[in-house]
């Protein structure tokens, strides 16, 4: 082992490395494509962080394009700069027969061909025989000219061609990416056959269409790859034997086949690790590239030629064949035709096509042909397809035995006589597999090769081995001789590396080339590049003069290899050395050798191979072994054992070294003349002038449509009560007139205006429309925003009358208090407590989850501060001021008309609606503010001086806020407070007499403030108060000790049928007065895609007063129904049961009805007995509760409660986090079906996702879950969302926010009919009062499968796509999808590296418990019963409850990276973390206890003591004394159910509490502007709150993590309106900051 300094110096050294490493590619992240660029087709696939390996839908929802662009000609095509539109795909192809000389298809095999003495070129001109071929100047490739557009003068390239057809399906990719996604990078497929000038070709297309081509591939080694990512092979290093695989693909323009050798192999990792990785390596390839797809087509167009010229008609025309070869619409439908012959023949014996006005407008033909005609036509290819293969395995050196078997790719593979042929060759049909997509295999490979390149992705290792399909070498001129040195083979592995010697000293020049065939099958040597040396001569004077060296002894170099890119050869580097005599150092080499950095003697090792002199920048100083590295002989090393003699006398000499200085030079490519920078541009300009043509045109359709649209709303307009009231009969007729002409004009001469005619048009009928409609829209509105103001005014003047009642009882107050301090002077001095009262704990630093006691001296109960004068003064003066305003403003809109503009709109009622509530709550916020505190204790010490940092800043020896019961009373309307003012009344009568008993003040004043809660509380705040701790429903969760539990009563009962004709109907209904379900339910009860199942159950909200659940079933019908009836049973339950109003009781009922009435549904009697047995009646159904924070009685009664301990006394506030005894009481279950059930399920598909959804819950953010049919577990999944979410009541008292929303408002299922619905609860729009007093006002979730929703990014903040119901199931762990989270501009949501670990944490400690239900329904059998086998604790995806109790396993300090698919889940390890890891444990050697286990210790004591009745976790608990430890359910136990409600519940309290603690530290302290410190990238005086990295710590987020840093930040503004900045982490070494 190396000493300890060497090590620390190296692992510095690799964090520095790291630390650039991830510096130079954190921007790096962005969206791969493949691309099988096919002859016919174009497919392409896209990998981006959360959609991986998907294949790019076209607009037409195909998988893939056809290769096809066109331009389509109109008016004004011959006019000068006028772009034509332009044509993709399959739509393109259909206009082959209209426009024959505009529709380019097939390119692929043009790319780089000659325009002159081609045999390509000839073949292709011959199926489009109107096309415009021409030659492109100045390369002489292939050029297309159109004389529809004659003002073009540069002809179009192929590759300008191909680039507009990669723009589409990049735009395509884009599309389906989302917005705010970048395509850039992209993998290509070619065939093995591709030249350099192909190649770059394709390359340049891709360049023009702004992608960046990271490799080329091989269509064979996709393929090989593709079957390889779901395949482990043979380790060859352990004795396996590697697999020999053929892949043969015939696609529309060639065949190939390709050898293949598949390999596991075990290699080195980082560190003293190995690792297996899968390889995929070409050993050879054969081709033949008259074999294909279009040389069969050709066969059936040759074939209908000849039969049409033999017609009669024909006959007497005197036409021949060939004057149909050469008529382009007569051409264009023959060839599209034999496609679908062809395609149909590979699965019937025979078709036939029929043509109408074929060559001439009347003549009709009908061609039949049987395949066996087909084949015969066929029979010079058939001998063909052995080709191929035959010159791949002798390519490989193999034989057919040595092939495990043959796999098939491409279209026309599925030829049955090219299947029959393939036998015949290999002899077996067992041999030959159909196991890989024939279509896509290319183009998975492809993306998945896209994947490996990119840094953005980490995929499963599979080294690939692509050839180049061609010899290559070099040639120069030396001593006037030709030289020659062949470098590669045609097998060579592209990325190989040569050195090629030189015996030239002097600049000169040399090039690379290819052997490829010409068309006579000859090798020719083909130019590829051509390589000059810039400075050879300077370098050779440099070693002259610097080392003495003679040249002689000069040697030059060049390293050449085949580009990873595109496979061509390439000059890497190039170097001129000599040997020379190393001279003797001075003082400064003594000094290095003093120290260690001079020169190593014996047999001691440097540090680093190759190292750089530092002396010489320039130059290279290399060891002999590492400078020979094509000789045997001077790689050779001596042996150290018989050297050490040599090496000191040579010392004293001087050693010889290799002096190299490397050769600039420059690479040009050889060949076809490249296009200058000039023609490049000119190129680029008129595809960017195409692409804007392209998009004037879609914005003009737009206007278009939407001047047509708004033509058709006047009609509705003009027959509406509200527009008619707003606006004149005048003005009326002039609309009708306007939009009559503005109607007529379009049909006529506006169906070909610009733009500008149209929008001009559309702002005119605007103009007179959109006032009128203003004018509607607030009279609508006025009336509530009236409404509003008033109340906000009528509160202002309770709050007056508050202030003045206050102030005169201060002021009595303050007399009593003068009189009893002139009695205490009189009185002897009360004797002083000694000094062994004091508490023997007092030096101990407070631990922060520990309950802390204080003083019980009534004396220092803080007490209310008075309001000044000021205060009133302000509430008088607004109150008037609004008054005034709202009068005048009143009196003058009362004169108006409902058709002239209004003078009050309702956006300023509003506005002086917050004014007013705004002044009162400053006010109180003020006030509270200003309670006086208890002397804090003097600053503790930590270890080394330092006082204590973080959330326990301001906590200690602070009494909870609290604010008078009269300050709360602003929100109640006057009947209430005409109550209120009676109750009082009646205490203050009983407290005289009480005060008469006692005789005593303090018991007066208990006894009072008793009498008040008792009176003025919420029915619900006595019953919580009454309970004792471990009755109380702290979760907020419905629950029954026995599941006979009555049923609730019902608001209505209704049966929903889907008519044919006329779509959802209310067969027959039952409700109670004043409720109406009509246009609601039915649309509710059968959201969209239940006709994909058979059954299913459905939760919704009806109004946001009842709790609705309905069965649906399907069942079959007669044919008059399409075969099959579907409908729903429903109810309505009073929300006033809860959160679903118990409405999952009902769910076997309704089941039970759905499947008889799916029967005959004309058997209603059923629904008559269940209506007339559970129907609500006045006077039975409980009131709906008011949440806690809803009413100023309760907000008293609980502050009260937190103030107060059980007996009376008072008390700090609980750091605890909430004790198990309040999850539920001892023996509490779960009912059948209730959704909480599902939590395991829910765990079990989110897995790491649980964390930032309910970090999103917890912000009250809008949540919309986007799946399929069946609904019932995504409406289970909304409901545990809202219960993990709810804030427990012990914090209500701590967040200042008004109104509060205790808990997340769950919709359940929605649809489109929501919509209205949805638009509520944003946080940026007021609260509406209903909800806000039931806890509700901000956020919510729901579900849904109408996936229009999920374009409307403004009605919701989270998006969460769920995957398909199959890939959902528990069970089915191979192909384990995971819910996609998104947020605005569909922008990924991960979990944290820190909510990785902490759920693995969760999971294992989950397994100590059991599920609640004794009986669970079948819908949730999946989720508890069923997963009780192959328990697999390394699999964090595997379900939940399989997993044995694994804690009394030692914990990883650094747990395994996250299997490939959760990478899409989980956000990379940031290089800050990664740097500062690497640095602790260098600081440390990795010898002290690691922070993980304590940070997993503490995750742990979250689920602590959930069994105790008085437990409460503490962090740094051992996780070995977890309750339920499996212990049998039962009296003392939770469920699992219990388990993870309450462990978010705990969480919750930990993070608010800790945040909570921060920011009353920051009310303490008076100096603001310091509390960032130096080096703060954040302005002091925009910040009042800083969270810092011991706060994340304790909260248990990621201090590393940007989300969670903004999650807080957020946080800090919701709930305290306060801006906060997050101290992230940080390395520093000797005062430096280094991360």
């Amino acid at each position: 082992m190396p000493p300890h300094g060497r090590r620390r110096v190296s692992s510095l050294a690799i964090t520095l490395s790291l630390f650039c490493f991830f510096a130079s590619t954190a921007s790096a992240i962005s969206a791969v494509l493949g691309i099988d660029l096919g002859t016919e087709y174009i497919k392409t696939a896209l990998v981006k962080p959360g959609i991986p390996l998907e294949i790019v839908l076209t607009k037409d929802s195909k998988r893939k394009e056809t290769a096809a662009v066109a331009f389509k000609p109109s008016k004004t095509s011959s006019t000068p700069n006028v772009y034509p539109e332009r044509i993709y795909g399959g739509d393109a192809l259909a206009l082959s027969a209209r426009f024959p000389r505009d529709v380019y298809s097939n390119l692929k095999p043009l790319l780089a061909q000659q325009y002159q003495n081609n045999d390509l070129v000839a073949t292709y001109h011959g199926r489009f025989p109107e096309l415009g071929i021409v030659e492109s100047k100045p390369r002489g490739t292939v050029g297309f000219s159109s004389s529809s557009f004659p003002w073009m003068e540069d002809p179009f390239s192929v590759e300008e061609l191909l680039a507009m057809e990669f723009k589409n399906i990049k735009a395509n990719a884009v599309t389906m990416a989302g917005k705010g996604s970048t395509i850039k990078d992209a993998v290509i497929t070619i065939p093995p056959f591709y030249t350099a000038e192909e190649k770059r070709a394709v390359v340049m297309a891709a360049d023009l269409a702004g992608l960046r081509v990271l490799s080329l591939i091989s269509d064979g080694l996709a393929v090989g790859l593709n079957y390889a990512t779901s395949r482990t092979f043979p380790t060859v290093n352990e004795g396996g034997k590697p697999e020999t695989h053929l892949v043969y693909d015939m696609g529309a323009g060639s065949a190939s086949a390709i050898v293949l050798r598949f390999q596991g192999k075990t290699v080195k990792d980082i560190g003293k690790f190995n690792k297996t990785v899968q390889e995929v390596q070409i050993l050879g390839s054969g081709w033949d590239k008259s074999l294909g797809g279009d040389a069969l087509n050709q066969v059936i167009v040759d074939d209908m030629v000849a039969k049409f010229a033999n017609t009669d008609r024909m006959k007497a025309l005197g036409s021949e064949a060939m004057q149909f070869t050469q008529h382009g619409r007569t051409m264009a439908k023959l060839w599209k035709e034999s496609e679908r012959l062809r395609q149909v023949l590979s699965a019937n014996t025979e078709t036939q096509a029929s043509f109408e006005g074929l060559y001439l407008d009347d003549v009709n033909f009908k061609y039949k042909i049987t395949r066996a005609q087909f084949e015969k036509l066929s029979l010079k290819y058939a001998a063909k397809v052995r080709s191929p293969i035959t010159l791949a395995l002798e390519s490989a050196k193999l034989s057919l035995s040595d092939l495990e078997s043959v796999i098939l790719h491409g279209g026309a593979v599925r030829t049955p006589f090219v299947q029959k042929e393939l036998e015949a060759i290999i002899g077996s049909a067992e041999k030959i597999r159909t196991n890989v997509n024939s279509d896509e295999a290319a183009v998975f490979g492809a993306a998945f090769k896209a994947a490996t390149l990119s840094p953005s992705f980490r995929v499963k290792e599979i080294r690939t081995g692509d050839t180049p399909g061609y010899a290559s070498g070099a040639t120069w001129t030396s001593d006037g001789k030709e030289r020659q040195q062949k470098l590669f083979t045609p097998t060579s592995t592209i990325g190989a590396e040569k050195q090629v010697a030189f015996k030239i000293l002097q600049d000169f020049t040399f090039s690379l080339y290819q052997q490829v065939p010409n068309q006579a099958g000859e090798l020719i040597d083909t130019p590829v590049a051509q390589i000059r040396t810039n400075n050879m001569s300077a370098s050779v004077k440099h070693l002259e003069e610097s080392f003495g060296c003679v040249a002689a002894d000069m040697s030059t170099k060049f390293a050449i290899r085949l580009s990873p890119t595109d496979g061509l050869p390439e000059v890497v580097r190039g170097s001129v050395s000599c040997e020379a005599t190393e001279k003797k150092g001075g003082v400064v080499d003594g000094m290095k050798d003093l120290f260690g950095f001079g020169s190593k003697k014996g047999n001691q090792e440097p540090l680093a191979e190759n190292g750089e002199d530092s002396e010489a920048p320039s130059l290279s100083s290399e060891s002999e072994t590492a400078a020979a590295t094509s000789s045997p002989k001077e790689s050779a090393t001596p042996d150290p054992a018989t050297s050490d003699k040599k090496v000191d006398d040579k010392a004293k000499e001087g050693k010889k070294k290799t002096q190299t200085v490397y050769v600039d030079f420059s690479s040009e490519a050889a060949g076809l003349p490249q296009l200058s920078e000039e023609t490049l541009g000119r190129v680029r300009e008129r595809l960017d002038a195409f692409d804007a043509s392209d998009r004037s045109r879609v914005r003009r359709e737009e206007t278009l449509n939407t001047l047509e649209g708004f033509t058709y709303k006047a009609r509705d307009l003009l027959e509406d009560e509200g527009f008619i009231a707003a606006s004149t009969e005048s003005l009326r007729t002039e609309i009708e007139q306007k939009f009559r002409d503005a109607s007529e004009w379009l049909y006529g001469d506006g169906a070909d205006a610009s733009r500008d005619a149209l929008k001009e048009r559309l702002d005119e009928l605007r103009g007179l429309v959109d006032p009128v409609q203003k004018r509607k829209d607030e009279a609508a509105r006025r009336p509530n925003a009236l409404k509003s103001l008033q109340e906000a005014l009528d509160q202002v003047k309770v709050m007056v009358d508050v202030v003045k009642q206050q102030q005169e009882a201060q002021s009595i107050a303050d007399e009593q208090a003068s009189s009893a301090s002139l009695a205490a002077e009189s009185a002897p001095s009360a004797e002083k407590p000694s000094a062994s009262s004091v508490d023997d704990f007092a030096d101990l630093d407070d631990d922060t989850y520990t309950t802390s006691s204080t003083s019980t001296s009534a004396a220092s109960t803080p007490t209310a501060q008075p309001y000044s004068p000021a205060d009133l003064t302000s509430l008088i003066t607004t109150r008037d001021e609004v008054q005034s305003w709202l009068d005048s403003k009143s009196a003058a809109q009362a004169k108006l008309s409902p058709s002239d503009d209004p003078v009050i709109l309702a956006s300023d009622l509003e506005a002086k609606s917050r004014e007013l509530n705004k002044v009162v709550m400053d006010l109180l916020q003020r006030q509270m503010k200003k309670a006086p505190k208890t002397p804090p204790p003097p600053p503790k010490k930590e270890k080394g001086g330092k006082k204590a940092k973080g959330g326990a800043k301001g906590g200690k020896g602070k009494p909870p806020k609290s604010v008078d019961i009269e300050e709360l009373f602003k929100d109640m309307p006057a009947s209430e407070r005409e109550e209120i003012e009676n109750a009082m009344k009646g205490i203050r009568k009983e407290s005289s007499v009480k005060e008469e008993e006692t005789g005593k003040p303090e018991a007066k004043e208990k006894e009072q403030e008793k009498l008040v809660h008792e009176e003025l509380s919420h029915p619900l705040d006595k019953e919580i108060s009454t309970m004792s701790t471990t009755e109380r429903p702290s979760l907020h969760l419905d629950l029954s000790n026995t599941h006979n539990e009555e049923l609730p009563q019902i608001a209505a009962l209704f049966l929903i049928l889907f008519d044919v004709k006329a779509g959802y109907t209310v067969a027959w209904k039952r409700s109670i007065p004043g409720l109406d379900i009509t246009d609601s339910v039915e649309y509710k009860s059968l959201p969209s895609g239940l006709h994909d199942v058979q059954e299913d159950t459905v939760y919704f909200v009806h109004h946001d007063e009842y709790a609705g659940i309905s069965s649906f079933a399907k069942g079959e019908a007669e044919e008059f129904e399409r075969n099959a009836r579907m409908l729903a049973v429903g109810v309505l339950i009073p929300l006033s049961y809860g959160r679903l109003g118990k409405s999952w009781k009902y769910a076997d009922e309704l089941k039970s009805l759905a499947k008889k009435l799916v029967k005959d549904p004309t058997e209603t009697e059923l629904l008559d007995d269940v209506w007339q047995e559970h129907q609500s009646r006045e006077g039975e159904q409980p009131t709906r509760p008011k949440s806690v924070v809803g009413s100023p009685s309760a907000l008293k009664e609980k502050r009260k409660r937190a103030r107060s301990s059980p007996d009376g006394q008072p008390r700090t506030r609980n750091r605890a986090v909430s004790s198990a005894s309040a999850l539920a009481p001892p023996g509490q279950t779960l009912s059948a079906h209730h959704p909480a059930l599902s939590l395991s399920t829910y765990l079990d598909i989110f897995g790491l996702l649980v964390f930032p959804l309910y970090k999103a819950a917890l912000l009250r953010k809008r949540i919309l879950l986007l799946g399929h049919a069946p609904v019932e577990l995504a409406c289970h999944f909304a409901y545990n969302i809202s219960i993990l979410s709810t804030l427990p009541s012990t914090l209500h008292n701590l967040l200042p926010l008004s109104p509060l929303p205790t808990r997340l408002r769950p919709l359940f299922s929605v649809g489109v009919h929501d919509i209205p619905a949805l638009n509520t609860g944003s946080r940026n729009s007021a609260p509406q009062e209903t909800l806000a007093s039931e806890g509700q006002a901000y956020g919510w979730v729901a579900c849904t499968t109408d996936g229009i929703l999920s374009t409307k990014d403004h009605l919701y903040d989270i998006l969460v796509t769920l995957p398909s119901p199959s890939s959902m199931d528990p069970e089915n762990q191979t192909n384990k999808t995971w819910p996609r989270i998104q947020g605005k501009r569909a922008v990924n949501i991960k979990a944290t590296q820190r909510d990785a670990r902490r759920y693995r944490v969760l999971r294992q400690d989950l397994g100590h418990y059991h599920s609640s239900s004794s009986r669970p329904p079948s819908s949730q059998q999946s989720a508890v019963e069923r997963y009780t086998d192959s328990p697999s604790p390394d699999n964090d995806s595997a379900p939940l409850l399989q997993l044995p109790s694994l804690s009394h396993l030692p914990t990883d300090p650094d747990p395994p990276p996250p299997e490939a698919d959760q990478t899409d889940i989980l956000e990379s390890q940031s290089w800050t973390a990664l740097a500062y890891n690497s640095f602790m444990w260098w600081a440390s050697a990795g010898e002290t206890r690691t922070d993980r286990e304590e940070e997993a210790e503490y995750d742990s004591s979250l689920l602590a003591n959930l069994d105790s009745p008085h437990g409460t976790p503490s962090p740094g608990m051992s996780r070995g004394k977890k309750g339920g430890g499996g212990g049998s359910e039962g009296e003392g136990h939770v469920g699992f159910e219990m388990a993870v409600i309450g462990y978010f519940h705990r969480l919750t309290v930990l993070i608010l509490r800790t945040l909570s603690d921060v920011v009353d530290a920051a009310n303490d302290d008076d100096d603001k502007s310091g509390s960032l410190g130096e080096g703060s990238d954040v302005a002091r005086e925009e910040v009042d709150v800083v969270v810092e990295v011991d706060d994340m710590t304790r909260m248990g987020l990621d201090i590393w993590s940007e989300s969670d840093r903004v999650f807080v930040e957020e946080l800090v503004d919701f709930y305290w309106g306060r801006k906060a900045v997050v101290r992230g982490g940080r390395v520093e070494c000797c005062g430096v900051r280094v991360v």
